[in-house]
């Protein structure tokens, strides 16, 4: 009886270890067929349109990344999955022999009992025994007999019972393997069409090269103007603040208790949506060599109409209208500010406390039907990446 329990206390443990490791893999799995999803349905929508344009590449590029992640995920999962199955035919197989050992123990003591109950009851043997101790050592083997046999039976139904739920896990853990198998070559075959999708829209976006460098220029003045204005409402700030400290002693600032989440970099999103398609600083242009984009900050797709909040308490600090970024919403925490802009409304004035999570506005739907917010992070004057900032 011990062995058995030894055989299941060794499931037990591996099982939950293992349990644990594919749940964790399960969730991420989920949460990446999510964000494919989600991308893949913005991407049919650009896809309608006849003209490719840089911002399908990017979302291309990105669906990619998902999907080569995705399948590392499946492939880890079906290695531990596999592992799992082996080890799972391992006990069942110890499980077995330990069954057909008890099977015969148990049919061996059924034919000893019946034997004994057919040749006479246990009264008839007491009183044709030669005396009392020779009565008594038939009262005690009958009783031995009993008592082995009724264990033994237990032992075989017990060791049947966890043969079964381990034979019943053994094929659910198969169906499952057979459900990743299927899911991971839906998914190579999904591959295989964004990579050709990806090479139609480069060969698009090469033969517009003019047209593709004017549209770059736009967004590179608008993204100076951006800058200046900025720069001039953080000088404009740190000018009163040197104002104030000179007329009168420094106080405490009110939104000095937000600087725990800057220096933890553990900062709300600014939207319940997450899909990163432009990322921070200076990078290769996908289609025209020489070329590259800077980015002071990231651009974060949204769905059409939705409202972007507050990523930590502060101030707001200024309110503008910038040619290519609409409403520009400018939110001071201690020696740190937060941009956002391209935003079609405002909801909060300059001046007014906000708290974390608090709507301050909604994001602007382009003509080609694209909701993006372009959100920075500056520490004074100093542009940082606001995705090493996000938690």
């Amino acid at each position: 009886m011990k062995f058995i329990y030894g055989i299941c206390i060794c499931f037990l443990v591996f099982n939950s270890a293992f349990s644990q490791d594919q749940q964790q893999l399960e969730r991420q799995r989920k949460q990446l067929n999510a964000e494919i999803e989600i991308t893949s349905q913005i991407l049919q929508e650009s896809q309608a349109k006849k003209k490719s344009s840089l911002d399908e590449y990017v979302l291309l590029e990105n669906q990619i990344s998902q999907r080569n992640h995705l399948l590392e995920t499946l492939d880890k999962e079906l290695e531990d999955t596999d592992h799992n199955i082996r080890y799972t035919e391992q006990i069942l197989d110890s499980l077995s022999i330990t069954k057909e050992g008890l099977k015969q123990s148990y049919n061996s003591l059924l034919r000893k009992r019946y034997i004994r109950n057919k040749q006479a009851s246990d009264w008839q043997m007491y009183l044709s025994a030669d005396g009392f101790r020779d009565a008594f050592l038939q009262w005690q083997y009958a009783r031995q007999l009993d008592l082995h046999f009724e264990q033994k039976k237990q032992e075989l139904e017990a060791v049947t019972q966890e043969y079964e739920q381990l034979a019943t896990t053994l094929g659910l853990e198969r169906s499952a393997q057979d459900s990743l198998v299927t899911q991971e070559r839906t998914h190579q075959l999904d591959l295989e069409k964004d990579l050709e999708n990806k090479k139609e829209i480069i060969n698009d976006l090469s033969s517009r090269e003019q047209e593709l460098r004017l549209a770059l220029n736009k967004k590179n003045k608008a993204r100076e103007d951006l800058n200046r204005a900025i720069e001039s409402a953080i000088e404009a700030a740190l000018a009163a603040k040197r104002s104030s400290t000179i007329s009168k002693p420094a106080t405490p600032e009110r939104v000095s208790s937000t600087s725990s989440s800057f220096t933890q970099r553990q900062l709300a999103w600014p939207s319940t949506d997450r899909l990163i398609v432009g990322r921070f600083g200076k990078q290769a242009h996908p289609t025209i060599k020489g070329l590259f984009i800077e980015n002071n900050g990231i651009d974060i797709l949204l769905k059409q109409n939705k409202e972007v909040s507050v990523v930590a308490e502060g101030n707001v600090l200024s309110i503008q209208t910038i040619p290519g970024h609409d409403i520009m919403i400018m939110v001071q925490h201690g020696e740190f500010y937060t941009i956002y802009s391209k935003l079609k409304t405002s909801f909060v004035k300059a001046g007014q406390t906000v708290s974390v999570g608090q709507a301050i506005g909604e994001v602007t739907t382009d003509d080609k039907g694209n909701a993006k917010l372009h959100f920075e992070i500056w520490r004074g004057k100093t542009k940082l990446d606001p995705s090493a900032w996000l938690k």
